[in-house]
């Protein structure tokens, strides 16, 4: 019996769909998924053109490369409206002199166990990142070793509709 290419990926789907069944069920048992979490439909999105906030090589900011194990925090207060609870900026790490990790989180809150950007010497790495900001609109940005220059780019915030 000669099989088409067709039938050969019928076969090998159909074989799927059953492996993928509930075990010990001759159904496959239904997909449950969480149900999104409702937007308030007073809060909104609003995006901007890139802006430079944050440049640690230059005179934007002067506190120059992030230090090991340092945290510096800044001030987006003169950037974003009363109100704003989240900001979304791309971040750039440069010149770091180890392997390191960057993470960014609402100033006043305790430092998140995880990363927003992972950096190596010689490398220049970029990340989208959305971080809550604190009522004072400020974030904070940890280095973990060596030092990193950062640059940050804004692309939008999230504020209640005015």
């Amino acid at each position: 019996m000669k099989l088409h290419h067709g039938a050969i990926l019928a076969v090998v789907v159909g074989a799927l769909a059953v492996g993928f069944g509930a075990a010990g069920q001759g159904n496959a048992a239904p997909v449950h998924r969480a149900s999104p979490q409702a937007v308030s439909p007073s809060a909104g999105f609003t995006a901007i053109y890139p802006e430079r906030f944050l440049d640690s090589r230059t005179s934007i900011l002067t506190f120059g490369p992030i230090q090991p194990n340092g945290t510096t925090t800044l001030d987006l207060s003169n950037l974003v409206p009363v109100g704003t609870t989240a900001v979304v900026f791309n971040l750039t790490g440069t010149n770091a002199t180890a392997d390191t990790y960057v993470s960014v989180w609402p100033d006043g809150q305790p430092r998140p166990a995880t990363s927003n950007l992972n950096l190596r010497p010689g490398e220049v790495t970029a990340n989208l990142v959305t971080v809550q900001v604190s009522a004072a609109r400020r974030i904070d940005l940890y280095n973990l070793t060596g030092t990193v220059d950062v640059v940050g780019d804004l692309a939008g915030y999230y504020a209640p509709a005015g």
